[in-house]
């Protein structure tokens, strides 16, 4: 049952929607519509696990998308599992599931999340895809942090 919080941050985020929505659309090759969108009370159980430990963290140019996918690949366990998306606004908007990492547009541009912040939460493994991008002196960097509850590099082969 919505609390009265979530029905605040609800009401609240009508006014972001569309251009959440249009956030999506760049930053995931799937279309998302509002129905897809996991409710506040989702969102808040989703979050309240709070955050796994820090497994590895590298700053990357931006541009480098061929080796951001190797990074990926090569730390994230859960990469073909179902995933939460989150970006500015998913608190009073909702989260995106998608069916995993491929259905992530890896080759995003800078400016398709103004916020510079994405966080994609894999629902089974637990593990976390964070990325902050920003520019320095003129240089547009990504920070990669990856976080899992695993304390080693995962060891499963990729399927």
């Amino acid at each position: 049952m919505e609390t009265p919080d979530q029905k605040r941050r609800r009401i609240y985020g009508r006014q972001y929607l569309s251009e959440y929505l249009n956030i999506f659309d760049k930053i995931l090759n799937i279309k998302i519509t509002e129905k897809d969108l996991l409710s506040l009370e989702d969102v808040d159980k989703i979050i309240s696990g709070g955050r796994a430990k820090l497994y590895f963290e590298k700053i990357i140019p931006f541009n480098d998308k061929r080796y951001f996918h190797k990074l990926v690949t090569d730390h994230i366990l859960g990469f073909n599992e179902p995933a939460f998306t989150f970006i500015e606004h998913s608190l009073e908007c909702g989260a995106a599931k998608i069916q995993g990492l491929h259905e992530f547009n890896f080759n995003f541009k800078f400016d398709d999340e103004p916020a510079g912040l994405i966080s994609i939460m894999i629902e089974r493994t637990s593990e976390e895809l964070l990325l902050d991008f920003y520019e320095e002196n003129s240089i547009r960097l990504m920070k990669v942090s990856i976080y899992n509850n695993f304390n080693s590099p995962p060891s499963s082969p990729r399927l």
